[in-house]
């Protein structure tokens, strides 16, 4: 099963945003930094400026704008604007089997309260605390 990668795809664009504050990055950049395609980013572009957090603007001297403060955006209101609800989920099981009831029967409460826990850690670590030591590596390599 494949897993999602747009948190993080998203934590990412938000730090390079976040290290340009006065101005507007295209997403051939971001797509470039994120070695994937600038369509993936400008699906979770699409994402980020329903959520509020960025604007766009179109053209060639388009791209994306930070519009939120890194200090006071969380790494959990990004997941929660770019991730589906659930964190973890169960296969349907079957109903005849037994070994079936009591997985489903056990495993709920551990994931969720594994989420529960991710979902903590994540409330509390900002964005700046990665977008400000990323920039500082950025210039470090002579960018």
């Amino acid at each position: 099963m494949p897993r999602s990668t747009r948190f993080p795809a998203a934590v990412h664009i938000l730090a390079i945003l976040a290290s340009k504050p006065d101005g507007y990055v295209s997403s051939t950049i971001l797509a470039k930094s994120l070695n994937t395609h600038a369509v993936v980013v400008r699906r979770l572009l699409a994402l980020l400026q329903e959520a509020g957090f960025i604007e766009t603007q179109p053209g060639v001297r388009g791209g994306a704008r930070l519009l939120v403060d890194p200090d006071s955006t969380t790494l959990r209101d990004i997941y929660d604007a770019v991730e589906d609800a659930d964190v973890f989920r169960l296969h349907t099981p079957q109903p005849l089997c037994p070994f079936a009831q009591v997985v489903q029967k056990t495993m709920s409460p551990l994931m969720l309260q594994a989420e529960e826990q991710m979902k903590s850690t994540l409330a509390r670590t900002r964005l700046s605390e990665i977008s400000k030591p990323a920039a500082r590596a950025w210039r470090r390599t002579g960018n």
